[in-house]
């Protein structure tokens, strides 16, 4: 999902080293995923033209598709060599689909292929594909979403709210019959793979019930309104679950969908009770194997975003569908090696400047200056905006926790986004917080958070140990026990993770 991840040139290969390393020690269930990992590798190489129109761009970023957020993705990295030159080496199992950042929204790629891509920096959109069926496949995407460019492909979910539920069906529908009609009139008109005819129906239906089930969702829990048939909601959303995830052909649709819709509607119907867990939950509610698959390894995968190796480690026994384990093997090598060398992941946050905004300093980074000044502590930050409701809710949970710590080596900072303005300044004063411990950032500071955690997300969170180093960054550090427990492990050692795990 949903952006986040920092990650530098060969961390992979690292995460690899150190899974090798503590191979013995670990359960059976990721023993079994580790051997299922890695069955075909992918080549992606490229060059690119007109480099010195961004001359201090030194790598190019790859999205590959996860659970551990909505719509999140992990990031690879290939530094451009001096020709400008880069190469990918992706283990896959099943196809999968990527994106390469500022260039390339959609590559489709087949376990054992290879692909050549190249890039123009005076035309960052324009990508020339070739190779082997792998960028057939891509071309032939490529040409159906240029179809479509100038229509209104997505469906969207705001102004439907105060809609009655029919009106809001009628609407729906429509939009997504126009879409169906779009697309068969590019297939009687190209001649394409079948995984397009596949994956280019898969992304509009499962899309047309992700609006379905979030307005649902909405107008039941937030603005408590008229909703359809929650029964009838979950038996359409199992039928096109089903139908889509039978061919092992996925794409960012897929995740999403299961993140967005198909355990929404599971919970409308199916609550998950504290005690029960997820495993069982999602044997009960799940039609297909491979869709208990999904809901499990997505589960997991946000226990990789919460840094939660315990956790992950029990739900991936119940992981049987090599595809997720591939992917989430690599992201629990990616993971463990950052806790156990944060100092790598830490540089990059506090010093780095990003590729297209290269005017940043330290003297604009205002998580840097935070830690520069409050070292010798666990350093807490939260990052917030004044046009953020869940922020306003989040600052009064802190409270609370501040004052749990008090008197220790903890230091919580608050960051707003929303600038010096009158409205921010009323809100976090109402907070009852300690006025001092919040800064409201300049235009140059916001750009710098805005750069450095795009897509951006609020509230967020920067946890940081007593040596000046970020250990832990994302939306699930907010008031509670989780970060309790990170704090005191903070205070004990400068790791969220020992060594000899």
């Amino acid at each position: 999902m949903q952006t986040k991840e920092f990650l530098l040139s060969g961390w992979v290969f690292l995460g690899f080293l150190l899974l090798l390393q503590c191979k013995s020690e670990m359960d059976n269930a990721l023993d079994t995923a580790m051997k299922s990992a890695s069955k075909g590798a992918t080549i992606i190489t490229g060059n690119i033209r007109n480099r010195d129109v961004y001359p201090n761009s030194k790598y190019i970023r790859i999205l590959v598709p996860q659970l551990s957020v909505q719509g999140g993705a992990l990031k690879l990295e290939s530094p451009i060599n001096k020709d400008g030159t880069f190469s990918f080496v992706i283990d896959l199992v099943r196809p999968q689909e990527v994106a390469i950042v500022n260039h390339v929204d959609f590559l489709y790629l087949l376990p054992g292929d290879s692909i050549h891509v190249e890039l123009d920096f005076k035309r960052l959109s324009v990508a020339k594909l070739s190779g082997g069926k792998s960028a057939d496949l891509s071309r032939d995407f490529h040409n159906y979403f240029n179809f479509l460019r100038y229509e209104d492909y997505h469906i969207g979910t705001q102004a439907l709210i105060d809609l009655s539920w029919d009106e809001i069906r009628k609407i729906l529908d429509k939009k997504r019959r126009y879409n169906r009609e779009n697309r068969q009139t590019f297939l009687l008109k190209n001649k394409v793979g079948e995984e397009v005819v596949f994956l280019s129906e898969a992304m509009i239906e499962l899309e047309y019930y992700s609006a379905l089930v979030n307005i649902t969702n909405g107008r039941k829990n937030i603005y408590h309104k008229e909703i359809m048939n929650e029964q009838k909601l979950i038996n359409e959303v199992q039928e096109a679950a089903v139908k889509y995830f039978s061919k092992g052909l996925y794409s960012k649709a897929h995740f999403s969908f299961i993140s967005a819709a198909y355990e929404t509607a599971a919970r409308l119907v199916y609550p998950l009770g504290d005690d029960t867990p997820y495993s069982d939950w999602a044997k009960k509610v799940a039609k297909t194997d491979t869709i208990r698959n999904f809901l499990v390894a997505k589960r997991a995968g946000y226990a990789l975003l919460k840094k939660n190796l315990n956790e992950f480690e029990t739900l991936s026994a119940h992981i049987t569908h090599e595809y997720l384990l591939d992917r989430l093997i690599n992201e629990y090598m990616i993971v463990r090696a950052n806790m156990l060398n944060p100092e790598n992941i830490s540089a990059s946050i506090l010093r780095k400047p990003t590729d297209f905004a290269n005017n940043i300093t330290v003297n604009n980074n205002p998580v840097a200056q935070t830690v520069d000044i409050n070292k010798g502590n666990v350093i807490v930050i939260n990052i917030w905006a004044n046009w953020c409701r869940p922020c306003h809710d989040v600052l009064l949970q802190f409270k609370p926790l501040v004052e749990e710590f008090a008197g220790k080596k903890v230091y919580f900072s608050f960051l707003c986004f929303s600038g010096l303005e009158q409205k921010a300044v009323d809100s976090f004063h109402k907070t009852g917080l300690d006025e001092s411990s919040n800064h409201f950032c300049t235009p140059d500071e916001a750009q710098y958070l805005f750069k450095t955690f795009s897509p951006f997300g609020l509230p967020y969170g920067i946890l940081v140990n007593r040596q000046g180093v970020v250990v832990d960054y994302g939306f699930h550090l907010r008031p509670g026990e989780l970060l309790k427990e990170k704090i005191n492990l903070l205070l004990e050692q400068d790791r969220l993770i020992n060594s000899d795990r």
